[in-house]
């Protein structure tokens, strides 16, 4: 345990470069298709019709101006189902989280919570691959992107047409406020479509662009994964903040790393949203935070939480899975689909112990480049 609690990390931007699946190099290949196979064996599980998989198999055989990617993600013949444990991308240390977190789940005393908890795991481990290394990456925002948001955020502040947002589960605190921008959110989901696909090596369907939204003070926003059927390939563009400390996202990479993010405006959070789990578990602090949410799937995605469902099940109602609470664990616990860890400061067990982060001078580190 001691060891997965050290792998956190506090910094101002993410340097780590993420390098795509797929191209030329033949181990992200066989990566892709590995876990493409394996989305499909569950897919086996829906009881498709053999004559529907050949057709599939067929057209895929005359379409070779596809991505090999998009391909990939038609495999409807695997062998077996995805066997539980065997998590994806088989790196050391992500295994050894989701193993970590796979026995605190079982530990969750609540059924509710811990049928919903197996469902996340199931998911992040099994259901959807990965597209790139890391599972994340910060860049700039193309200026005028940035500058069209910022103007559209300044003209409703001036114009009084900010408005509070629905109720969001996993937000605690006030309901945040909320900017609606028309065509325009639709408009940056069209510009920004091809740099999603070259990040993740993947052609993508556009699902949904939403914000902007202004988070408000104290709020937080609980650890979780995004809606599977539809936000699989995202970014967080960061527009602007009115903040009295670095307010950072925290994300679990396929390194095994907790990271703690301090987006600046005019820069974007790539992430594969469905899979890498996420949140802001400190309070914010200041008068406002806000950003874009942009979200894409792959042309050809049809993974769905049945899928899911149909791997937890077995697991669920098999008599020796649940264990006792131990010492050797952190308590885990679910509000909603959102993770969060009660034990430890702020509800998650993996945050640096000084935050804002400081250099080896006692200063605020800057902002680097990419």
């Amino acid at each position: 345990m001691a060891s997965l609690k050290a792998k956190s990390s506090a910094i101002r931007v993410c340097g780590k470069k993420n390098k795509p699946m797929g191209g030329s190099d033949a181990a992200g290949r066989a990566s892709r298709a590995a876990l493409a196979t394996r989305a499909g064996a569950v897919r086996l599980q829906s009881q498709r019709s053999r004559a529907t998989r050949a057709t599939r198999a067929g057209a895929a055989r005359h379409q070779p101006q596809r991505s090999l990617a998009a391909l990939l993600l038609l495999a409807v013949t695997a062998t077996a189902a995805p066997t539980w444990g065997e998590w994806q991308p088989p790196t050391e240390a992500w295994i050894e989280r989701l193993n970590y977190r796979a026995e605190q789940i079982k530990r969750i005393a609540s059924s509710q919570e811990r049928w919903d908890g197996l469902l996340n795991q199931a998911v992040t481990g099994l259901l959807v691959p990965n597209f790139t290394a890391v599972g994340y990456e910060v860049v700039p925002t193309p200026p005028a992107v940035h500058r069209k948001l910022n103007e559209s955020l300044r003209a409703a502040m001036a114009e009084d047409r900010v408005r509070t947002e629905h109720h969001v589960d996993q937000i605690s605190g006030p309901d945040a406020n909320f900017v609606r921008l028309g065509r325009l959110a639709n408009e940056v989901m069209g510009d920004l479509q091809a740099a999603h696909e070259a990040w993740s090596g993947v052609a993508l369907r556009p699902s949904n662009a939403y914000g902007l939204r202004l988070y408000r003070p104290t709020n937080t926003l609980t650890m979780h994964t995004d809606r599977l059927e539809t936000h699989v390939i995202s970014s967080i563009v960061h527009v602007d903040r009115d903040v009295d400390e670095p307010w950072p996202i925290v994300i679990e990479g396929y390194d095994g790393v907790s990271r703690e993010v301090d987006l600046q405006p005019g820069q974007m959070l790539f992430y594969e949203s469905a899979k890498c789990i996420h949140g802001r578990p400190r309070p914010m602090k200041g008068r406002y935070y806000t950003s874009l949410f942009i979200h894409y799937r792959p042309t050809d995605w049809r993974v769905t939480m049945g899928d899911a469902k149909a791997i937890v099940e077995p697991l669920f109602h098999a008599p020796d899975f649940v264990r006792r609470p131990s010492a050797a664990y952190d308590d885990l616990r679910l509000t909603g689909t959102g993770y969060y860890e009660p034990d430890c400061p702020h509800r998650w067990c993996h945050l640096a112990p000084v935050w804002p982060p400081v250099d080896e001078d006692g200063e605020d580190p800057p902002g680097g480049e990419l």
